[in-house]
């Protein structure tokens, strides 16, 4: 029998812009590096300067470990082209490889297509051309789920956003789990559990095992939060920061 969480899927957007960017040159480097599912989106792409890119970026640019250098910030200025890429929409057991390909993508349209720079539209992050680079060499040498989680982690989820009373994490959904979140008041460690939590999400494929009332700690002899399991209610559900798999809740 077919469960309602087995219906829901999520989808990568990214956008790249570049002086040199040729929208058919990346077309072909998208289909080739992706595969099937991963397409340019004709509609949206534009070989035109988009006035809005410089403050998007900006406002995206990853906080945690900044890399959005002024010289990032120059090519953005300077594009003359936007390019906008679609993964396929995926189910939860789909999620982790296809966001692998995706990291792929950007990282060939950043070396062979003429990108500059470029940032997710489906978790609202975007890092340096050089952290792009350097995360997707690191998932790409990985063996395994262990080696790839932490550089596509990094590279597509963006946290801790703030809706004041909670900090939380956008783009797990992405890799077909639930996001995170803490009370923002709770502690001055709030980044450590969020992320904590998340690794075993992703690494453990934590979701299939857990269930609302159970208990998580950093370390097996570390103090212990109770998770509760939230719907998505931030974001309308055809908005792409929304997630289907909700959110798990690090309560005190």
């Amino acid at each position: 029998m077919t469960s309602a969480v087995d219906t829901f899927s999520s989808q990568h957007v990214m956008c790249v812009v570049g002086a040199e960017l040729d929208l058919d040159k990346c077309a072909e480097i998208v289909a080739a590096v992706g595969g099937p599912g991963f397409e340019l989106d004709t509609e949206f792409s534009q070989a035109e300067p988009d006035p809005r890119m410089s403050e998007a970026f900006e406002v995206s640019a990853d906080l945690v470990v900044p890399s959005f250098t002024d010289d990032d910030r120059a090519a953005v200025e300077a594009h003359r082209a936007v390019a906008y890429v679609l993964g396929p929409s995926a189910a939860a057991y789909e999620g982790f490889s296809v966001t692998k390909k995706m990291l792929a993508v950007v990282a060939a349209l950043l070396e062979d297509g003429g990108g500059t720079a470029a940032k997710s539209e489906s978790s609202g992050i975007a890092h340096g051309r050089d952290r792009w680079l350097h995360l997707a060499s690191v998932a790409a040498a990985a063996a395994d789920r262990a080696g790839q989680a932490p550089p596509l982690y990094a590279a597509f989820v963006r946290r801790p956003l703030s809706s004041g009373l909670v900090y939380y994490s956008c783009g797990l959904h992405l890799m077909g789990e639930a996001d995170v979140e803490i009370t923002a008041a709770d502690d001055d460690r709030g980044l450590e559990w969020m992320d904590g939590l998340a690794r075993y999400l992703l690494i453990d494929r934590g979701s299939a095992r857990i269930r609302d009332g159970d208990t998580f700690g950093l370390q097996a002899d570390s103090p212990r939060r109770v998770l509760r399991h939230r719907a998505c209610t931030r974001y309308r559900d055809d908005d792409l920061f929304f997630n289907p798999w909700g959110y798990w809740r690090l309560a005190v």
